[in-house]
């Protein structure tokens, strides 16, 4: 099992935090929730997968979502631990598309 991690910065978001909060927590509903500030407020929603191909079904319903997924995409970090934990992980996604990423996940059209 590999832990991932999607780092939700709600004073990025471009649309109602709330409903991109509940889309994530409807999308995952087993996630630890750990609530925090640091140079700004954050959610790391942590959840248990078998791979990183499980990890993105999982979140492409948020970021494929009409309501909230350009909000969510503009807004959040997606890790997962490697084969060492974290001291190999991958990142998935970041909010700035200058970030190079080790496997993205699927950006819908714009």
């Amino acid at each position: 099992m590999r832990t991932v991690c999607v780092q939700f910065q709600p004073d990025r978001a471009t649309a109602d935090e709330s409903r991109v909060r509940q889309a994530f927590r409807t999308a995952l509903p087993d996630a630890e929730i750990v609530v925090g500030e640091d140079d700004g407020r954050y959610e790391n929603i942590m959840f248990d997968v078998p791979s990183p191909e499980v990890a993105f079904s999982r979140i492409k319903t948020v970021f494929d979502s009409p309501t909230v997924g350009r909000a969510a995409r503009a807004s959040c970090i997606v890790t997962c631990q490697g084969e060492r934990g974290w001291d190999d992980y991958l990142l998935l996604h970041h909010f700035d598309p200058a970030e190079k990423v080790d496997v993205p996940v699927a950006r819908p059209a714009e």
